[in-house]
């Protein structure tokens, strides 16, 4: 257990980290993350973030995309079982850069499937969301549309007893993927997002979570790279 969980760990930290860092940039990531079972077979989830850069350290000539990224999402979730279940037709806003000349307004409609496999020590989460984009940026004012591939491979574990229970601490753990499939982008493999944070299940108030993110972009056709380490709070809820 000991031996798989220190590689999985080691897999999350250095899995971003094959190119030369151009960038460094440090900030916040706020999330919000609301469930309401509709009846027994559907759910609805309400998603929203705010990030902010409080700090930039450039290495090149090259500048930060935004200051700030504000999302809201919304995804009807079809429980196919216990561990199965599927966003046949999801939506995302996303707003980037609102004080700077180069702001971009997205609108994403994707398709999602999620599996959970239980082992002895935790559960492993596979994600699958396949995107199409409609990216709006001011300056260039041009209006550009694009898919998208993610792959997210997650790990939560209960930090005492076999189980994540009300009133106890859990690990949860993830790396993501995303592919550039069609439409403009500066590299097949574009990002990857790292991330390992400490959550406590309460008895009446959801989970509260903490941790650092650390988001690898490729930021021009030159596979410069950017990387953003934010810290990521989280509180999440499930009527």
């Amino acid at each position: 257990m000991k031996v798989r969980l220190r590689l999985f760990v080691t897999f999350l930290i250095f899995s971003g980290s094959v190119c030369a860092e151009t960038q460094s940039n440090y900030g916040i990531r706020s999330q919000i993350s609301i469930t309401k079972a509709v009846s027994g077979r559907w759910d609805v989830n309400f998603y929203g973030s705010d990030s902010a850069l409080i700090d930039e350290k450039s290495h090149g000539h090259e500048k930060s995309l935004s200051d700030l990224q504000q999302m809201f999402q919304v995804s009807p979730i079809y429980k196919y079982s216990p561990n199965f279940n599927f966003v046949f037709l999801g939506y995302t806003y996303q707003g980037s850069g609102f004080f700077l000349k180069d702001s971009a307004y997205e609108n994403r409609l994707f398709q999602q499937v999620v599996y959970r496999k239980n082992s002895d020590f935790g559960v492993f989460t596979h994600r699958v969301r396949l995107e199409t984009r409609f990216i709006q940026n001011e300056e260039p004012n041009e209006s550009l549309v694009s898919t998208r591939l993610r792959y997210q491979l997650g790990f939560l574990m209960p930090l005492k007893g076999d189980r994540i229970e009300n009133g106890k601490f859990y690990l949860n753990a993830y790396n993501e993927f995303f592919f550039n499939l069609t439409g403009a982008g500066n590299s097949v493999f574009n990002d990857n997002w790292s991330y390992i944070g400490i959550g406590y299940n309460t008895l009446r108030y959801g989970k509260f979570e903490t941790g650092p993110l650390v988001q690898r972009a490729v930021i021009n056709h030159h596979h410069d790279v950017r990387y953003t380490t934010m810290l990521q709070v989280n509180w999440s809820y499930d009527f």
